[in-house]
């Protein structure tokens, strides 16, 4: 919900989505488990606490993106890392109309080189420099990171 409620564009929330069906099913398993250790705590009590705080959640959200024009209105691209053992991938989304070309310093931390995975226009192949990359308008791209002594 927190991804959704700060990407660019209208959030579309149906019936239930403030409420966190997936965790309220978590909560259910997990107070089952209490309810073992502390008998005097009911189901409904965990649930209620949970729906309470997704409630609180949902609305400090829709609050925070009504006033700030940055969570509406910005068009610099989303990147994030995933991560499993030694393999790195780095996710870019860029929502915005217009090219860009990223500054080379915007991830100091990460590697400077990696390989296109995919793109949404299926026409980026290779290795790519991490210090150079330019998006299109609404594209993204997947790229798998190595070190330089690493060619993926």
């Amino acid at each position: 919900m927190v991804l959704m409620m700060t990407l660019p564009g209208t959030a579309i929330i149906t019936c239930g989505d403030e409420i966190s069906p997936t965790a309220v099913s978590a909560v259910l398993i997990k107070s089952s488990e209490l309810y073992l250790k502390y008998p005097s705590k009911t189901h409904l009590s965990f649930c209620q606490e949970n729906q309470r705080r997704w409630r609180a959640l949902f609305r400090s959200l829709s609050r925070t993106r009504t006033h700030e024009e940055a969570l509406l209105f910005a068009i610099r691209p989303l990147a994030y890392l995933r991560s499993w053992a030694c393999a790195h991938f780095l996710v870019m989304l860029h929502f915005g109309s217009e090219p860009v070309s990223l500054d080379p310093d915007w991830a100091p931390s990460l590697p400077e080189r990696g390989v296109f995975v995919t793109s949404t226009g299926l026409d980026r192949f290779g290795s790519v420099s991490l210090r150079s990359i330019n998006l299109q308008p609404h594209e993204a791209v997947v790229i798998k990171l190595y070190e330089a002594d690493n060619q993926a």
